[in-house]
């Protein structure tokens, strides 16, 4: 499985390395040259781009493949320009840098080497932009995993409901109810003070912070009354009905409520 920490290791290396080969694009040119000692940055220090910058691309590559894939095209589009009939300044690439070639028209040089540094640059914030997809992809991944394991866990229930093993059913979803509320505060930053919050205790501050309405509220109400009564009330036997309306409401609210 992917490592959050270090995808984002990888991610911050390859900015500063994008950067330093944005940089080093200035020594393609004596005016380059020229701007890099303004900017008293030794040119010995940076990187060669023609040589390191293909490498650096394939490690970027790889990453957005992997984290970010609707991007890739965005970053590829940069490097190279497909199906182009005319060489262009619009469409002057990376790739066309690194084999060396320059536009000119009428005698004039419309577009060389160093014309690509806007291009390294937006690839560079391509990159950069990972940081925060990576925090969206693995909040999609956690939640993937926990609802299979929920959808799994309430399977099992099911499967007691029909043998009529209603209390042993009702005491599993209602574990599966209460941690998929404890997961909403969680993904809306909400803070519950107890130690060992209730089922109560959840849907109640859900309430207070408006991410449930007061019919959600209620009907959560109901599937812990069912679910108290399963694990609880040991004077009234539940009925195979109301444990199907916990199992049910336990199943519509882990795919309905995030």
């Amino acid at each position: 499985m992917l490592d959050k920490a270090k995808i984002n290791d990888e991610v911050d290396k390859l900015v500063a390395e994008g950067t330093l080969l944005h940089i080093s694009i200035y020594k393609l040119s004596k005016e380059g040259l020229a701007q890099l000692k303004k900017q008293n940055i030794a040119p010995e220090n940076l990187p060669d781009f023609n040589s390191d910058y293909e490498t650096w691309y394939t490690k970027c590559y790889d990453l957005i493949h992997n984290v970010a894939n609707y991007r890739l095209n965005d970053f590829v589009s940069l490097y190279k320009c497909e199906n182009r009939k005319t060489l262009s300044l619009e469409n002057y690439c990376i790739q066309d840098a690194l084999l060396g070639f320059n536009l000119t028209q009428y005698g004039n040089l419309i577009a060389s080497p160093e014309s690509i540094i806007g291009k390294v640059k937006a690839q560079v914030q391509i990159v950069n932009s990972l940081k925060t997809l990576i925090i969206d992809y693995f909040y999609n991944l956690n939640i993937e995993i926990q609802y299979s394991f929920f959808d799994s866990e309430l399977d099992s229930a099911y499967i007691l409901l029909k043998k009529k093993f209603f209390r042993a059913a009702g005491a599993i979803a209602g574990v599966v109810l209460e941690k998929h509320l404890q997961n909403v505060c969680k993904s809306h930053s909400i803070s519950i003070k107890k130690k060992d919050p209730t089922l109560a205790d959840c849907y109640d501050i859900l309430k207070e912070q408006n991410v449930i309405d007061l019919i959600q509220w209620r009907k959560l109400q109901y599937l812990g009354d069912i679910r108290n009564s399963c694990c609880h009330n040991k004077s009234v036997e539940p009925t195979s009905e109301r444990v199907k309306e916990l199992l049910d409401g336990t199943k519509y609210i882990i795919s309905n409520l995030a």
